[in-house]
Order: C-alpha cells, then structure tokens, then sequence
C-alpha cells in the first residue's frame, strides 16, 4: 500500500483532505505495526522500503496542511482546533519523524532527551 502523492497545485475540499489524511495516518500504522509488535520492537534497522513509505507520508501532509480548505477549517474551528486537519497532520508529521529517530539508519535524530510519542 502506498498513499497518493499530491501535489502543491492540487485543489482539495474539506472532505478530501481528510480522506487524504486517513490514508496517510492508514499507511503510518501500517509501518508502525511491524517495529511494535514482538521481537521486531527491538529491531535498530528499519527497512529502506519502509523509510520510503514514511517518506511519501511525510510528503503529502506537508502540502496538505497548506491547502485553503484545511486553512479555513483551522481558522473556522475555535476551541475545537484538536479536530481540524492541520492539527492532525502536524501530529502524524511529528510521528513520523519521531519513528524515524528510533533507529539507526534513518539519518533522523531526536533532540535531547525527549521520549518517543510514536507508540502511543
């Protein structure tokens, strides 16, 4: 499984960009399964297709949160901000890196001593 590439250029409504979103979060579980599950959680090599696959996640949710649907949500959405698209790609984004920094050969390092949020 693989997630849609989309493009700066891509018009999106408020509803497409949370399909979008779901398959990214969908394809991120994916990958997280096979490192949290058994003896894999202690595996220091994370394979290259997978970093590929966390990759092109990364790379739709960052034009997506510049979307204007997903703008407007956030600056629609008050208090509820938790809810919105942008509020969650930039979760997954920062899960995203922060699997990432868990092994050694992804080239992405946590600072400090921060702990993992990944497996949450």
């Amino acid at each position: 499984m693989t997630v849609r590439q989309l493009s700066y250029d891509d018009q999106l409504t408020s509803e497409e960009a949370r399909e979008r979103l779901k398959e990214v979060e969908d394809e991120f579980n994916a990958v997280r399964t096979k490192y949290t599950t058994g003896l894999r959680r202690y595996q220091w090599w994370m394979s290259g297709k997978d970093q590929i696959r966390l990759s092109e996640c990364f790379g739709v949710l960052l034009p997506l949160s510049l979307k204007r649907a997903v703008q407007n949500e956030l600056v629609d959405s008050g208090p509820r901000y938790e809810e919105t698209v942008h509020y969650k790609s930039s979760q997954l984004s920062i899960k995203i890196l922060d699997i990432l920094s868990d092994f050694s050969n992804t080239g992405t390092r946590r600072l400090g001593h921060s702990q993992p949020i990944w497996r949450d």
